[in-house]
């Protein structure tokens, strides 16, 4: 099962967050719904990052 992130900046507190779960269908519901309340969200696949040189 594939990772996937879920980036949130919420600029008026000056923060961002970062979720990670295995379920897309959830991010992208609780991306939706934070979108609808002017907060920028988005779902992203996780890549995972080799440990080459």
């Amino acid at each position: 099962m594939a990772n996937y992130d879920l980036n949130l900046s919420l600029e008026r507190e000056g923060t961002g967050y970062l979720i990670k779960t295995g379920m897309k269908s959830l991010m992208e519901r609780i991306a939706a719904s934070l979108r609808e309340e002017g907060i920028d969200a988005e779902v992203c696949k996780k890549i995972d990052k080799g440990s080459g040189a």
